[in-house]
Formats: structure tokens, sequence, C-alpha cells
């Protein structure tokens, strides 16, 4: 099974050009991946640089036929018209079913230490991807940039979600109708976590995930060699040096069959770079 995890920035290149299908069509050339799993994904925000307020999760269906596509956004407001919505936030595309999916909204406690400084809110997206060799929990999110105490918190809520769905797998929960909301629902030890984390590995984000169980997948591959910048590699900012934002990581059923994982440090199609992975479920 193939994973691809990249904050594509509204498919807003370096260049300043917005085009899903170029970004979708380059991802294609790094792996030919079962899952994607994108962040920063806009549906009519014409305000964004280089964005026209297009529909891009619909977007994103059309380019991958063969896919189901599920947006998921945190910030879902009414527009100008007084009619429409405007939305931003995660998305996955899979080429497997997906069995059933949850939105999870992430914390964001008052941080005294930022009171000023920008935020947005933000969401977890959970599927039960039915791959050939069985399902796999594949979980994308973008955690809080401005607010670190925000970010942590949103961490731990993060490492909560697994930690409920490790537990249901090892207890499935009793199902009531044959047919119904409490039907019985596929479940699974399998997790794959992925997305902007916002924090560099080593730091309290990282720590509050891999604290209850969650294994990053970079290591397991490569060892003790750094995973790669995947912010500010292409464009940089004045004291910030680039940082290995993006991650992936699985659970201690996915972890011992990690077969790869990397990152593509040259596109210039966002300010992040792409990761993916490939295990055996």
């Amino acid at each position: 099974m193939k994973i691809l995890s990249w904050n594509v920035q509204w498919f807003r290149g370096l260049d300043g050009e917005v085009d899903v299908e170029r970004v979708l069509g380059h991802a294609q050339t790094l792996v030919d991946f079962d899952v994607l799993c994108l962040q920063e994904v806009s549906d009519n925000f014409p305000g964004l640089p280089g964005c026209d307020g297009a529909n891009q999760s619909l977007e994103v269906a059309h380019h991958l036929p063969g896919f189901t596509v599920h947006f998921a956004p945190g910030v879902d407001v009414l527009a100008p018209d007084g009619l429409s919505r405007r939305r931003f936030g995660n998305l996955i595309a899979s080429r497997h079913p997906v069995a059933w999916l949850r939105t999870h909204a992430l914390p964001a406690p008052h941080d005294e230490t930022t009171p000023s400084a920008p935020a947005m809110p933000r969401v977890a997206l959970e599927t039960m991807i039915l791959a050939p060799r069985g399902p796999v929990r594949v979980i994308t999110t973008h955690l809080e940039y401005y607010h670190p105490a925000q970010r942590l918190a949103q961490a731990e809520a993060l490492a909560r979600i697994v930690a409920e769905g490790e537990a249901a797998a090892r207890h499935p929960p009793a199902a009531d109708q044959a047919d119904g909301p409490f039907a019985a629902r596929v479940q699974s030890a399998h997790t794959v976590v992925c997305g902007d984390m916002n924090d560099a590995p080593g730091g309290a984000t990282h720590a509050a995930l891999t604290a209850f169980g969650l294994r990053d997948a970079w290591p397991l591959v490569h060892g003790d060699r750094p995973q790669p910048p995947t912010f500010r590699l292409h464009e940089h900012e004045e004291g910030k040096p680039p940082i290995a934002c993006d991650w992936i990581m699985v659970s201690a059923a996915v972890a011992p069959h990690v077969r790869a994982i990397d990152t593509d440090s040259m596109t210039m199609l966002s300010d992040h770079q792409p990761v993916w992975i490939e295990f055996e479920p």
C-alpha cells in the first residue's frame, strides 16, 4: 500500500500559479499512490493568492478517476453573497473503498503567549480504507502554525483519537442493528497518521504523538539519517530555517511492515514538499 501526503497550499506553486492538474500529475510521477492525503485544499476562496475560487475537491475528483474523494473543511464560513459557503481543509482520495469516515474538530485553547496571532480552525479526517490485504485506518491533519500551545493540544487530541481506534480494534463495540447507525463497523489496528504538523521531529508535537505508541516512519527506514526539510526549503523566511514538519507516523501493527518512505526535495509546486510511504498492510 502506498500513501502520499502533501500540503499543497491550495495547489499554488512558488511561481504563483494555482493548478490542480499539474500538482496531481507531479504526485503521480513520484509514486503510484493508493491513497492521497492533502492539506490546504480550498473551495470558493477567491481571495487566496492566485485562486479563482473553484471547488478544488471536485477538481481533484475529476483528475483522479477511479478514486473516491473525501473533503473535511476546518474552515466552513458563509460567503459574502449570503448563500454559498467558503471552505478550507484536508482531503483524502482513495482508490480502495472507504468503509467509513469521521471528521474530528481539534481543540484551540486560548494561548496567552501569542494572543494576537492569526488562527484558524483545525480538523483531522479519519478514514477506514478497505485495502486488498485488510483494512487500514488513515488519518490526515494540519496542525496549528502560530500558537504552540494550541498545536500541542491538537497533537494530544490526535493521539487520543488514535488510541481510541486502537482500543476499538481490540474490543469492537457491540452491534444492535444489522443496517443502521448502530451497525458493526470495520475496525483495524493498522493506522497511518500523516500531514503538516508544523513542528520539527523531536519537538513537543512529536513527543505527544509517540507517547501514545505511534512510530515516526522515517527512522524505521532511514535510521539516524534526518528527514529532509519539507517546509521553507525553497521559500525562505528570515530567521526561520527549513524544517521537516510533514510527517508520516504509523501504529505498532504497521511499523514492522514499512518498506520505504521518501520526500521530493526538488519540486516547487507548493511551499511544502510531498512525503510518501510504502508498507505491507
